[in-house]
């Protein structure tokens, strides 16, 4: 059975998706066998690896999907 579910949000911190931000969100998301993805402007990048959540440098408002 394939389950999609899609959230948006909008960063709140001032420094955006930092290094220190990364990790715990790479560290929660390998906690479940699903699959992670994060979007950000058309680029879409593995939510279980921190160098692909940095390289889509979200400032401070940025939204990501």
């Amino acid at each position: 059975m394939v389950v999609l579910e899609m959230k948006t949000f909008k960063l709140k911190n001032k420094l955006g998706m930092h290094a220190r931000a990364a990790a715990l969100f790479v560290r929660i998301a390998q906690k479940y066998r699903s699959e992670i993805f994060i979007e950000r402007n058309g680029q879409t990048v593995n939510g279980k690896s921190i160098l692909g959540i940095l390289t889509l440098a979200c400032p401070m408002g940025g939204m990501i999907t």
